[in-house]
């Protein structure tokens, strides 16, 4: 994967699951991205794209999501598209402060429906780190 494709999976990534969050929630999704790619313990893939695209881990990503065909279809003609774009580049450049707190996951607040018990399973042994709008950014 070039640094192109990083950029473009990486800005497609936070414009799906937090184009409509505060800027500094947007810029967590990304850190929490990075985090991933960058893990010492070798958790996860080492390249942005193979760790936005990891099966079940942005539901965006997943063949089943609703949100998944306009994340693909979205271009540089939207200006939601537009900061989503420059917070890739500001990210993986390390010009943005990590509003994440080194987390390396997140979930929703809000319950989701249909889900039975919230938070998820796999989130009640990991360290809260920080709430930002309808986010809350955890580290394992």
């Amino acid at each position: 994967m070039s640094l192109r494709d990083d950029v473009d999976t990486l800005a497609r990534t936070i414009w799906a699951e937090a184009r409509g969050e505060p800027f500094a929630g947007q810029v967590a999704v990304a850190w929490v991205i990075r985090w991933r790619a960058n893990d010492v313990k070798n958790r996860w893939p080492k390249n942005i794209s193979a760790v936005c695209k990891q099966p079940r881990q942005f539901s965006c990503w997943n063949l089943d999501d609703p949100n998944r065909a306009k994340m693909l279809e979205i271009s540089l003609d939207r200006e939601s598209f537009v900061v989503a774009y420059g917070i890739a580049c500001l990210v993986l450049a390390t010009d943005l402060p990590d509003f994440s707190k080194k987390s390396n996951h997140y979930h929703t607040i809000a319950q989701p429906n249909g889900v039975r018990e919230w938070p998820p399973e796999w989130a009640r042994s990991m360290e809260e780190r920080v709430r930002i709008g309808r986010h809350v950014f955890l580290r394992a």
